[in-house]
């Protein structure tokens, strides 16, 4: 009865990085519960990849089912080390001989600094939420804190917090119905129409349709009067005064049937209630502490606090309707993997009141002698504090020095930071210029080639004697036709780095088509298909300045297409207006960007290509953009990525 994979570390590692050591166990311990609940799809994979041993599927089931049932063992939390066991296996290797008679194993085991409660299902657990991914939840829509929908219309309370947490553990959605009151809610779960009741108190005429869990809330029910009423012992001390109750609520009926003796009075809610004994219209309120700990803080009712128990409480659970069967039992696990600092941290977001207690005469003694420190402090107190109004006269000097100080040191780091963002600037520029050479080589080469065939073939006839005068006029017409070609190339890109630019109104359409147009080939040369879907607008701005925002994408559009090896890769510009503004948006469907890029994606040096990229480009993109005071985002979409540029449009 050996244990077997042990997770090792080292005396230092564990010193040195403990919250590494224990994410990893727990990790660890995640993967094989992962494992044990979905057995088939574990074993589909090891017989895909990692079968060395060549064994059948039945065999690897019942292997997984029998590990299963060891690992988790009645007694004890899966991934549990029990040091006891370790003493006997070291028993056996002493009596093997493998080691010595003297040995300890103290601080061997290490344990984690948070004991976590992991949630682990059955395969047809797992099979029934996957089949049930909506539940009909059943709610009180105003019974804070237990649960109650706000003013903004969200669902709120102790009972939404825990339902928060395990619709994520379960990966359910819970569908509620924010109109219904309790009553109709009550009928909703019994007709069938609402599959369960989210915070409830068990009763023998809900059990005959709704099976319970465990309850997950309970509070007991007190008494409340005022500050100045000293501690009551029990609801018999309240004879002969007047004690209020909500009418209709489960206190009115138990202490109408148990305690008679009691001059009860009934208000219409909670804050009503309240409000009469804060007034001195009744002495004490009888209710639970949670919802009305809730009312004293929203009311504002300082005047007022619990000053004593009642035998009586609310335990509240949820409730599946029984047909609903085994999601009662999921929901049993989920409530159990919720840890005691999670419930703590639910408490008291919720419940916060001033509760007495039965006085106790060793206080007084306590407070005198506490009375008796103040006033030698109070003492020493005024005699220190000028010395301290000194000092501080002291030190707001010190502090307009540096203030100044430190505005001359932060205009330092902006100036520094702008003259990054110019040398930014030109290094995009120059990395765009090495583009456009490329690309300039490319359109210049086929009628330079042209203007060399013609030249060679007025050559050899004139060697040849073959010449005719309408043969000479037609090669020149070609080199002057290809020539013309060249210079409105040329003529192209110098206007593109003219650095006497000014911002002028613009169309955003003929901006984009000559990126377009420079850029085709490079399009055409890996197949890649390009539309342009023009909605013109105008904007003020460097009509350049946009045409490189639109290259740089386009291009990284490209490059991922390329990379990504997509046939058919196709990249669309749109532009069009909304909303009061100029959209222009450049998608594709090279596969999209990786979630953990999307927000670093226009940061300085930041690159998605690894030591391929300079992290210029999109930067520098951003910084254009915003100069026109555009704005520009960048999301996943239809198998791509996206990015969508807008523009405040001109009166």
């Amino acid at each position: 009865d050996f244990y077997s994979d042990i997770i090792f570390t080292s005396e230092q590692k564990l010193k040195n990085n403990q919250s590494q050591v224990e994410k990893f166990n727990e990790a660890t311990l995640k993967g094989y519960e992962y494992a044990f609940a979905h057995i088939e799809e574990s074993v589909d994979l090891i017989l895909k990849k990692y079968n060395t041993q060549k064994k059948t599927k039945d065999a690897l089931i019942y292997e997984a089912e029998k590990l299963k049932d060891l690992a988790f063992t009645s007694n004890a939390n899966f991934g549990n080390l029990d040091i006891n066991k370790f003493y006997k296996i070291a028993g056996s290797y002493q009596v093997l001989g493998l080691i010595g008679g003297i040995y300890s194993l103290d601080g061997f085991i290490h344990t984690p600094s948070v004991v976590s409660k992991r949630l682990v299902l059955s395969e047809d657990e797992i099979r029934w939420l996957k089949n049930h991914p909506v539940i009909k939840l059943g709610i009180d829509n105003s019974w804070p804190p237990f649960e109650y929908i706000d003013q903004d219309g969200k669902y709120k309370g102790m009972a939404a917090d825990y339902l928060n947490i395990i619709g994520k553990k379960l990966g359910v959605k819970f569908d509620i119905d924010k109109e219904l009151d309790w009553s109709s809610t009550v009928d909703g779960v019994k007709k069938g129409s609402l599959n369960m009741f989210s915070c409830a108190v068990r009763s023998p005429q809900r059990e005959v349709y709704v099976d319970f869990t465990d309850p997950y809330l309970s509070f007991p029910m007190v008494i409340i009067a005022s500050n100045k009423v000293a501690f009551i012992r029990s609801l018999n001390d309240l004879k002969g005064k007047k004690v209020v109750v909500v009418k209709g609520y489960v206190t009115d009926d138990l202490l109408t049937l148990n305690h008679p003796h009691l001059d009860i009075v009934r208000a219409k809610n909670i804050e009503e209630a309240l409000k009469m004994v804060s007034y001195g219209e009744a002495y004490a309120y009888v209710g639970n502490i949670a919802t009305t700990s809730y009312y004293i803080t929203k009311g504002g009712y300082t005047s007022l606090k619990v000053v004593g128990n009642t035998p009586y409480k609310y335990d509240l659970a949820m409730g599946v309707r029984k047909e609903m069967a085994p999601f009662r039992d999921i929901l049993q696990k989920a409530l159990n993997s919720i840890s005691e600092k999670k419930k703590d941290e639910i408490y008291n977001r919720w419940v916060s009141v001033t509760y007495s207690h039965e006085f106790d005469y060793t206080l007084l003694w306590k407070v005198l002698a506490g009375v008796s420190v103040l006033i030698i402090g109070f003492i020493y107190w005024n005699r220190t504090l000028a010395h301290q109004i000194r000092m501080r006269k002291i030190a707001e000097k010190k502090l307009v020095r540096l203030n100044k100080n430190l505005e001359s040191t932060v205009q330092e780091k902006i100036d520094e930071l702008r003259e990054k963002d110019k040398i930014l600037l030109k290094q995009s520029q120059m990395a765009a210029m090495g583009e456009m050479i490329g690309v300039i080589a490319h359109q210049l080469k086929q009628p330079i080639n042209a203007i060399s065939l013609s030249s060679q073939i007025l050559e050899d006839d004139v060697l040849d004697n073959e010449y005719k005068k309408e043969d000479i006029l037609e090669a020149t017409q070609r080199i002057g036709t290809q020539v013309k070609f060249m210079t409105s190339t040329i003529d192209g890109f110098r206007n593109f780095f003219n650095p006497n630019k000014k911002k002028t109104d613009f169309n955003v359409d003929e901006s984009i088509s000559d990126a377009v147009e420079i850029l085709e080939i490079q399009l055409k040369k890996y197949k890649i298909t390009l539309d342009f879907e023009k909605g013109g607008f105008i904007i003020h701005g460097i009509a350049t300045e946009l045409q490189q925002v639109i290259m740089n994408i386009v291009n990284n559009a490209k490059d991922a297409l390329v990379e990504n090896q997509i046939q058919d890769g196709h990249i669309t510009v749109k532009s069009y207006t909304e909303n009061s503004k100029g959209i222009i948006t450049i998608s594709d469907n090279g596969g999209g960007i990786k979630e953990e890029a999307i927000d670093k994606l226009f940061e300085s040096y930041f690159s998605t290509k690894g030591e391929k990229g300079t992290g210029i480009g999109l930067y520098m993109v951003s910084q254009i953009v915003h100069e026109i005071h555009g704005e520009i985002t960048a999301y996943n979409k239809d198998g791509g990525a996206e990015f969508k540029i807008s523009f405040p449009l001109q009166s």
